[in-house]
């Protein structure tokens, strides 16, 4: 993303690849959009989620089969979006495929970020935030189908002033970059990808747990899954804005250097398509 001083901690390099592994995630496993759309998937999903050292409630991976809206509007994007991120976490790409990284950027900020907010919207519309919250059931209804369980209002509170961030984060990037102010740009765009990246950080987590508890002989209950789930993404949430306020501040006295300006940030020049080498 910025230019490697001397000294420059490692955080982008391992962001990077945390964004990969979430690109695996989404598109090959368990790549959750495929349910609905693939014969048998439903049922693949259901196998994993329901191993007893998973630590992830189960209608995470499976909510979103009878939704393909929403699959194309964050699930699919969310990929995208990971990839593009990751690419501007690469300063190595820049240099070397500048017009790449320009349209990595673009894609990322003007494409990803406001159809994966807008899916967010979808999925509250239809009932489909859930997870953080346990009713004290088993999550079967009457009819023996599983009960969607309603984020709590902090919880929810919480995931709303997250996606208004991470929409601000990304216009106020595209704003600078429009306006060549690329340390600023650079700044925000870091921001950005800290506001999004929790997810990534919080499937670490959980798959850390699990691989934990399967070597243990472990068995989740429901109401287990659920605190899990909740807590694991209080601290993603928390370590990863915080992360990323940290590396914009210490790395600040290095974006104002002379130079810097005309070579600095996530995705200079992305936006405004002014850069060299088009």
């Amino acid at each position: 993303m910025l230019s490697k001083p001397q000294g420059r901690p490692q955080l982008e390099k391992w962001s990077a690849y945390l964004l990969l592994w979430m690109v695996t995630f989404v598109f090959i496993s368990p790549a959750t959009w495929l349910d609905g759309f693939v014969p048998g998937w439903h049922e693949r999903l259901l196998a994993i989620s329901e191993l007893p050292f998973v630590p992830t409630p189960i209608d995470i991976t499976t909510k979103y089969g009878p939704h393909p809206a929403v699959k194309l509007t964050h699930t699919l994007p969310s990929g995208v979006w990971a990839l593009c991120a990751a690419s501007q976490l690469t300063p190595s790409l820049r240099t070397s495929r500048p017009t790449l990284h320009r349209w990595a950027g673009r894609v990322m900020l003007l494409g990803s970020a406001p159809l994966m907010t807008a899916g967010y919207v979808l999925m509250e519309r239809r009932g489909l935030v859930t997870a953080f919250q346990f009713d004290g059931t088993e999550q079967l209804d009457e009819a023996g189908e599983r009960v969607k369980v309603p984020p709590s209002p902090s919880g929810l509170l919480v995931l709303r002033l997250l996606m208004v961030w991470f929409m601000w984060t990304a216009l106020a990037a595209v704003a600078a970059a429009r306006s060549r102010r690329y340390d600023k740009h650079a700044t925000w765009a870091v921001r950005h990808i800290a506001s999004g990246i929790w997810v990534v950080v919080q499937r670490l987590l959980l798959s850390i747990v699990a691989m934990a508890a399967a070597a243990a002989g472990v068995t989740w209950s429901v109401k287990a899954r659920h605190d899990l789930f909740a807590a694991a993404a209080t601290v993603s949430i928390v370590s990863s804005l915080v992360a990323g306020e940290v590396y914009v501040r210490t790395a600040r006295s290095y974006l104002r250097k002379p130079g810097v300006e005309g070579q600095g940030g996530a995705v200079a020049g992305a936006v405004e398509g002014k850069g060299k080498a088009e």
